[in-house]
């Protein structure tokens, strides 16, 4: 995710980008495809009435989910969602809210080989309602699939034999039958979203999106790629999002339903194998605080970085942090930090980034939200919530 200013730069740059209309490909230097846009795919072969009806049907779709379930707006501090204050007070004749729908198969946040995947919490609500919307699109999804096992056979093939493990049996009523191929879809109303990756995703799978409604504005720009694609009902974009930065500009007009079909990495690479689990003891001097990763017992020797959390959490006096300099950790408590075990745990086999690696830059450092990572919890364990994506 990128920050706010960054963001802003990011949108006045894709002013100047081409407008792409009709059916592209993007390949690297060494011919690798990463972004395919099909105009047209969810009408191929249909005549022109069966295809008026099928939008029609697909929008009738949408509109009555909206009505029977109002998308959950999106958190107050996800910089990603730009236009939530402008969108939410704008009239639409079936009294919308915009927001965004999680319909997905996800281990629970910080629960990874604690907790069993599960449905996410939006799709554990409407019950009724949301296994209607699901039963009504299976069609969207089994044309995502063929797609998708026509550009990347391989590929598909990985994702329909994961989905098909699952089954019914986990996934429930978001279950679309034997030819889906992907765990997890996204229902995004009206949200003009800010340049990121989904780095939740399996970064080899293919994530597609398409869109419903009449609208102005709401080009998806591709930064990397120099590229806005001007997608209409009907279009496929499919790129691997979790490599791709991407985001989706001001919605100027009308209605822009996004549907969004993507696989998660934990579960495309289900956790197996045994591993030890350790938990890092904070070496001050009468603390017993611990903390599941090295970064998190930094942050707490640490304290928050910026200017406002920092003096807020010094004035609060509950002593959360020991509001050490980099120096005076590097110095004092470095050589103390060390692990001890506590149990075993599971790994997912996807390679994950090595949580040992430290910046050794100036004290304003912070990660990537702009948070440390204990901030979420002054006890140093991570939210049970799922976590959202915004696609």
């Amino acid at each position: 995710m990128v920050k706010r200013e960054e963001a802003e730069q990011y949108r006045r740059e894709a002013a100047r980008y081409p407008v792409i209309d009709s059916n592209t490909v993007v390949k690297t230097e060494d011919e690798i495809p990463l972004a395919y846009f099909i105009k047209g795919a969810m009408f191929a072969g249909l005549s022109l009435n069966e295809r008026e009806e099928l939008k029609e049907s697909l929008l009738r779709t949408v509109k009555e989910l909206i009505k029977e379930y109002p998308p959950p707006p999106p958190k107050t501090n996800d910089s990603r969602v730009k236009s939530y204050d402008k969108q939410k007070a704008k009239p639409t004749k079936n009294e919308k809210k915009c927001g965004q729908h999680n319909f997905m198969y996800l281990i629970p946040q910080g629960q990874k080989g604690h907790k069993p995947p599960d449905i996410h919490t939006h799709a554990q609500k409407k019950v009724s309602v949301v296994t209607e919307y699901m039963r009504n699109t299976t069609g969207t999804h089994n044309l995502v699939a063929k797609w998708i096992a026509n550009i990347d056979p391989d590929t598909h093939r990985q994702l329909h034999d994961s989905y098909q493990r699952l089954g019914a049996e986990k996934l429930k009523h978001l279950y679309q039958g034997p030819n889906a191929c992907h765990s997890s879809h996204v229902l995004v109303v009206d949200l003009a979203v800010d340049p990121h990756k989904d780095s939740n995703d399996a970064k080899q799978s293919w994530t597609v999106t398409h869109v419903v409604g009449k609208f102005t504005g709401g080009l998806v720009a591709l930064p990397e790629l120099g590229i806005r694609i001007k997608q209409e009902q009907g279009d496929f974009l499919i790129m691997h999002a979790a490599i791709l930065t991407h985001f989706v500009e001001e919605i100027e007009e009308g209605e822009r339903f996004s549907q969004v079909y993507f696989t998660r990495k934990d579960i495309l690479f289900p956790a197996e194998e045994p591993k030890e689990k350790v938990e890092w003891p904070c070496p001050f001097p009468g603390c017993s605080k611990r903390a599941p990763k090295y970064k998190g017992i930094k942050g707490h020797l640490r304290g928050p970085t910026k200017k406002g959390p920092r003096l807020a959490a010094i004035n609060s006096g509950k002593n959360a942090y020991h509001f050490l300099t980099v120096k005076e950790i590097k110095d004092n408590y470095e050589a103390s930090l060390k692990p001890v075990l506590v149990g075993t745990n599971t790994v997912v086999h996807e390679p994950e980034e090595d949580e040992h690696k430290e910046d050794e830059q100036e004290e304003d450092e912070h990660d990537e939200d702009g948070r440390d990572e204990d901030e979420n919890d002054e006890d140093g364990q991570e939210n049970d919530e799922h976590k959202e994506d915004e696609h």
